[in-house]
């Protein structure tokens, strides 16, 4: 799936979407807003930037601070948001930065004003990039106003409708656990499923097969297994040093 955008600078003007009041030097955002002078939220924000008219602020802790603050801000506000790219550029020099759950990496440093044909890769990378190479999950998707995914369960493929955000994990580095009220398509009752998703750390056992047990022991007080499985991207296990190597 394409989205619209447009290159956004509207630094002196806060954007919404967030507890606290923080504003954008420059980047790319979902161009659904017309108006040039229109507030934009973070959950527009497609890749975050920090401009700097200084060349040797490249190298300070601060500038690349402030672009992961952006970045935790777009995570936070994206509920299907895997990992956020993002660029500084201080003077003519420019770094491109991508943030996933493990942190923040940068590139090498290159002077756009030396290597011009590489600062327009790289603008008319942003603006043709799909959403997944955006960083948004290609697992869920959307039709008729309706946001859901598939699971295979007991052999057969079920849609669950996402309904309701219910929690979001707000910093870049973690386990990003996200949970949804969902129901099962086609479930006249429409019985209230949560769908929690988060990354898994492979020397820990999977919360999936603990519930299950629970449930099978029938535990009191704890929520009732339903399924699970292990998101894949691509025909793999989705894991960040997979999507690292891709990217």
């Amino acid at each position: 799936m394409w989205v619209r955008r447009r290159p956004l600078g509207q630094p002196t003007q806060h954007l919404s979407g967030s507890t606290t009041r923080r504003k954008l030097d420059v980047g790319f955002a979902n161009d659904t807003k017309i108006n040039e002078s229109s507030r934009y939220d973070w959950s527009q924000i497609l890749v975050p930037g920090e401009l700097k008219s200084n060349p040797n602020a490249d190298r300070r802790n601060d500038t690349w601070l402030d672009l992961a603050r952006y970045a935790r801000h777009v995570l936070t506000a994206q509920d299907t948001r895997r990992f956020v790219l993002g660029f500084t550029l201080c003077g003519s020099i420019m770094r491109l930065w991508e943030f996933d759950r493990l942190g923040g990496i940068a590139s090498l440093l290159f002077d756009i004003n030396k290597e011009g044909l590489q600062f327009v890769s790289v603008i008319l990378g942003y603006l043709w990039m799909n959403e997944e190479q955006l960083g948004f999950d290609p697992t869920i998707s959307q039709s008729d106003g309706k946001r859901y995914m598939e699971i295979t369960r007991n052999g057969k493929t079920e849609r669950l409708i996402l309904t309701e955000l219910m929690k979001r994990h707000s910093s870049v580095a973690g386990r990003a656990t996200t949970c949804w009220k969902a129901y099962c398509d086609g479930d006249e009752s429409k019985m209230i499923l949560v769908v929690k998703d988060s990354w898994q750390y492979p020397e820990r056992e999977e919360e999936g097969e603990l519930l299950r047990d629970a449930t099978e022991k029938g535990v009191v007080n704890v929520a009732r297994y339903y399924h699970h499985e292990t998101v894949r991207v691509g025909g793999k296990d989705d894991d960040i040093v997979a999507m690292f190597e891709k990217g």
